[in-house]
């Protein structure tokens, strides 16, 4: 994935979101509780930037951006 990329979220985390799609703005490396390497995405969604930083696993890639 990359930026401009447009995504869906993983509907059972984030229902409200289920029936949008967002555009990834920003690539963040994280890590999990037990130390094990992320990556999260700043997306935004609904014409705003998500409050929090989502994990790509929690994603579903709609459209690649050229």
């Amino acid at each position: 994935m990359k930026v401009g990329d447009l995504v869906k979220l993983d509907p059972e985390y984030y229902p409200r979101e289920e029936n949008y799609v967002g555009v990834l703005i920003e690539k963040v490396l994280g890590k999990k509780w037990n130390g094990t390497p992320t990556i999260n995405w700043v997306i935004m969604i609904r014409d705003r930037i998500h409050p929090y930083c989502i994990d790509q696993e929690d994603m579903e890639l709609v459209d690649e951006s050229r």
